[in-house]
């Protein structure tokens, strides 16, 4: 009888010792899953703030591009090639990013920016797809105009000479005549190509 009873004894025992052991994993087992609930709620709530403010930044991106389309309203239909490039000055170093093309200059050097000028937005010449050499030269052109005039204090014209290969390969040689605009705290570089040489 004893043996029976110490069997007893020993299976419950065993029993309430796997059954804490059950207990302790299912207890781990809800705290994970109501932590992994917990954040995958977070994570949509975040996914959909972050989708909110995408579709907000796309409407404002939109809205400026539309704004300056309207501020250079001028130059859209204008058979002269127009662009303006934005200074930007950080840290001592320059660079000049698109901020307007118009049609004629997307007709004349799409090939550079897949015929869309909306390419060229926010983009410096180095990252457009021009040659090297060009993309420096434009870049050293920009800043000699960019420099002299703000010395001077002079809003003056500025012409040069520049070159770049058509959509046929062939290089071609332009006078360009360009000037400084101020527009609250910023400075624009506007350039149009004049003449072409053969």
């Amino acid at each position: 009888m004893k043996k029976i009873s110490n069997v007893k004894v020993n299976v419950i025992k065993y029993c309430k010792l796997f059954y804490g052991i059950e207990l302790k994993y299912s207890v781990v087992r809800i705290v994970t899953i109501a932590s992994l609930v917990y954040t995958l709620t977070n994570l949509r709530t975040d996914n959909i703030a972050k989708s909110v403010e995408i579709a907000e930044l796309k409407a404002e991106n939109d809205n400026l591009k539309d704004n300056v389309i309207y501020n250079y309203l001028e130059f859209e239909d204008s058979p002269i090639e127009t662009w303006s490039k934005k200074v930007i000055r950080r840290n001592g170093k320059l660079r000049f990013v698109g901020n307007y093309f118009n049609l004629s200059y997307e007709k004349q050097w799409g090939h550079y920016f897949d015929y869309d000028r909306n390419n060229l937005l926010g983009k410096d010449n180095f990252s457009l797809g021009y040659p090297n050499d060009i993309a420096w030269s434009y870049w050293r052109n920009d800043s000699l105009v960019y420099e002299i005039l703000r010395r001077r204090k002079d809003t003056s014209n500025f012409k040069q000479i520049e070159h770049a290969k058509d959509s046929l390969g062939i290089m071609k040689y332009f006078e360009t005549l360009k000037y400084p605009i101020n527009r609250r705290k910023d400075t624009f570089i506007v350039g149009k190509i004049l003449k072409y040489y053969d």
